[in-house]
């Protein structure tokens, strides 16, 4: 079993560090520096932590160069991590040990695609890399990757589809913003109980929004922004206890706002909603205003076609409210706004409600609601 760490490991002054240093990995280790590498009782290479970040603090520069596919002889290796570097090339297959459960070489230079046969790490739980010159498409083989908790690929310049197959597995982590993606939103995703964030903003995504199962879906961080998807935003979204964030603006939704139909939304712990830029119409829900968005602190309707009266809101602790907007924006609300929104929000100057807007000159948080009135 290798663990000559000069012969295995090639990258520029790497295997003189490695020979330095190589204690024993224990489970509670102080991660803060990142820039060590761990070893069993025998020698074997377990953990490699070396964030370009800090390697000033040993007096080296960050590594650079190809990977080797040489690292593929340490066989007990957990976990790989090399973010921050200035590391090129592909992704050797050589990498994907079947010990290996953690990879991150994030903010890197890595070009290439993602191998087919990634899957020999079938202990692998955690893959990151993002920020990245990664193409291709994204392998559903990955759906085969059972144990796989958090998979980020987002700025790199991946294209095809997002595969399905993701949607059979424990994921709690989806990260994809920003590649060139196409296609639908696979429906399985928003059928996972595991699902915690996923992130899709900033591709070429098209076709609906699926329909979650409210009972199931546990989302807390939810963003498909800046795409090209259509249909309406269905009823469901207004019924998820634990959605803090949901950004769904720039994309082509039309119908009307979430939460119509019901008597009292229920987002409990939603800080964060984003609709603006879309062609979406009607009024804000009445079920806006009966406190169902205690911790309510951002909301952007702009760019829309909205009408109808803005609902009377609950004061809070905090400034909650904010309107703001902009002469060119297409919402028209009604006059007159609800008397609520200075007492909720401080210190107010309004102007008329059509065809000008709203401006706010004395706000006390930076927390605010952006509907925009005017033409």
């Amino acid at each position: 079993m290798a663990n000559n760490v000069q012969e295995v490991l090639e990258f520029n002054q790497f295997a003189l560090h490695l020979l330095t240093s190589c204690p024993e990995w224990q489970g509670d280790a102080d991660r803060s520096e990142e820039w060590q590498v761990f070893c069993t009782t025998a020698g074997d290479v377990t953990h490699v932590l070396l964030d370009g970040r800090h390697a000033a603090v040993h007096m080296l520069e960050p590594l650079n160069g190809s990977i080797p596919t040489t690292i593929g002889l340490l066989t007990a290796l957990e976990e790989l991590l090399l973010d921050n570097n200035r590391l090129g090339s592909s992704l050797p297959p050589e990498l994907f040990g079947a010990s290996l459960r953690r990879i991150s070489l994030s903010n890197n230079e890595v070009s290439g695609q993602l191998p087919d046969d990634i899957t020999t790490s079938s202990a692998l739980q955690n893959i990151r890399l993002h920020r990245n010159n990664l193409s291709g498409t994204i392998p559903t083989q990955l759906g085969l990757l059972a144990q796989l908790q958090r998979l980020s690929l987002s700025n790199n310049l991946l294209t095809g589809t997002i595969p399905p197959q993701l949607g059979q597995q424990s994921l709690e982590h989806l990260r994809l913003r920003q590649n060139k993606l196409s296609g639908t939103l696979p429906a399985e995703l928003f059928r996972m109980s595991t699902l915690r964030e996923f992130d899709v903003s900033g591709n070429l995504l098209s076709g609906p929004l699926p329909g979650p199962d409210a009972a199931r879906f546990e989302i807390v961080h939810l963003d498909v922004s800046v795409n090209q998807l259509t249909g309406h935003i269905g009823e469901q979204y207004a019924e998820l206890a634990t959605l803090e964030v949901f950004k769904v603006n720039n994309n082509a939704f039309t119908g009307v706002l979430p939460g119509g139909t019901l008597t009292q939304v229920s987002l409990p712990v939603l800080r964060i909603a984003a609709f603006n830029s879309n062609d979406l119409s009607g009024s804000i829900p009445i079920s806006w205003a009966t406190n169902g968005m205690p911790n309510l602190k951002r909301l952007t309707l702009y760019h829309n076609n909205l009408t109808g009266a803005v609902p009377s809101v609950q004061p809070t602790e905090r400034c909650v409210l904010a309107v703001s907007g902009s002469p060119y924006e297409r919402n028209q609300f009604e006059c007159p706004l609800p008397a609520t929104l200075p007492s909720a929000c401080n210190a107010f100057t309004f102007q008329a409600c059509r065809p000008t807007t709203l401006r706010l000159d004395q706000m006390v948080s930076h927390e605010q609601l952006s509907i925009s009135l005017g033409s």
